[in-house]
């Protein structure tokens, strides 16, 4: 078991809801959201945002020599750097996504040199002696022949530039494998098995697991009715350390043959072009999948009873609306265990579908939205009283 029992731990939000394309569109969005956020929350105190640079904003800000410039933004404005989101690799908020977000592959070595840029980067923001993680895509997206061989050579090649970077400069960052309903890595148990068959043969464990962990992204488990506990123990029994938590929500429906019509009709209202939306039907003796959220619809019929859920991060405060809910309290089901089983203490709130809500859902206030996930997850915490309240920094507070 990995636990911790003197740490602090940190809250805080991602932004990738934010446009980052391009370093100055990334900039002009923390400043015109992340600032108004962190008003919100506790103007006085510094708020904790994990960042998200596409490749090209990556390359841009080491090549033009803007890190200083970075750096200067976030600590002139009270911002702390304290995850990475290093999946998206292109541009975010395209018109159309998809299936292009597992691209490159971690067979690539497009792959591998984005996520070195952004260590380089991450390395110069962190304090001295802090730790960090960078999240990254679970292997790629299944398309004929996988070479999982390729892919954990470039992963163990990725740990070894860790390894070196922290005895460079004392500052430990790790990559956090976030499996992904469909992907090649779908579930706990899919990178319980990549880690033994593919990255610990013989290596020297301590600093494979030390330097390659997993991102446990909470929707991403509920989407494919993977028990909370259930993962995270998997992970604790494997020696797989659990690098950060996404806090993020499925939507989820209870489908009978009365109510299959009003259900898919409220669905249809949740279809978009930018995202794919993963949907899993859970029926007895089986389970139904779908790689995007139009195909279970026009798959909908009186037979299609069952309990539905999709890959649609949803704001976390919401729990039901309509004839549709959430997931959201497989959030609360996650805290409790991470506390018990867990050595984590980095909790990143992941809801980056804003701009592609139904109508009766979006906000005009993108900063209020996101700063009512903040205060909502510091109410669950509050309540749960599973986390030592001196050692918690709701960042919002800082270490």
């Amino acid at each position: 078991m990995n636990k911790t029992t003197n740490a602090s731990y940190i809250v805080g939000y991602c932004t990738n809801v934010h446009a980052g394309e391009y370093l100055d569109r990334y900039l002009s969005s923390l400043e015109k959201y992340a600032l108004d956020i962190k008003t919100r929350i506790s103007d006085n105190q510094p708020l904790a945002v994990g960042l998200w640079l596409s490749a090209r904003t990556a390359r841009q800000m080491l090549a033009e020599d803007r890190l200083r410039e970075f750096r200067e933004f976030l600590e002139s404005n009270g911002l702390t750097a304290f995850t990475m989101n290093g999946f998206p690799y292109g541009d975010f908020h395209g018109q159309t996504v998809k299936y292009q977000v597992y691209k490159p592959d971690w067979t690539q070595p497009e792959r591998l040199n984005h996520t070195a840029n952004l260590i380089r980067i991450l390395t110069e923001l962190m304090p001295e002696g802090s730790e960090a993680g960078i999240s990254t895509l679970p292997l790629g997206w299944p398309s004929g022949e996988f070479d999982y061989r390729k892919a954990a050579e470039n992963l163990l090649r990725t740990a070894e530039l860790l390894r070196t970077n922290e005895l460079q400069t004392g500052k430990l960052i790790h990559v956090d494998i976030e499996p992904e309903p469909g992907c090649i890595l779908s579930s706990s148990g899919d990178v319980v098995s990549f880690f033994k068959d593919y990255l610990l043969p013989g290596r020297i464990e301590t600093d494979v697991l030390r330097y390659i962990r997993v991102c446990h992204d909470i929707c991403h488990a509920s989407v494919i009715f993977e028990n909370q506990q259930t993962a995270i123990r998997n992970y604790a029994a494997g020696g797989i350390r659990i690098g950060k938590v996404h806090v993020s929500s499925a939507l989820h429906a209870d489908i009978s043959a009365e109510n299959v019509q009003p259900v898919f009709e409220q669905l249809r209202t949740f279809q978009e072009d930018r995202y794919l939306h993963q949907t899993y039907i859970r029926q007895p003796g089986r389970m139904l999948s779908y790689d995007d959220l139009p195909e279970a619809i026009s798959n909908a019929n009186p037979r299609t009873a069952g309990t539905l859920r999709c890959h649609f991060h949803m704001p976390i405060f919401i729990e039901k609306f309509g004839h549709l809910k959430t997931t959201s309290h497989e959030i609360v089901d996650c805290l409790k265990n991470i506390r018990k089983i867990s050595d984590c203490r980095h909790f990143e709130i992941e809801t980056y579908a804003w701009t592609v809500l139904p109508d009766e859902l979006r906000t005009d206030d993108l900063a209020e939205g996101i700063a009512k996930e903040l205060l909502w997850m510091q109410e669950q915490l509050a309540k749960l009283k599973v986390f030592d309240q001196s050692n918690l920094k709701f960042e919002i507070w800082n270490t």
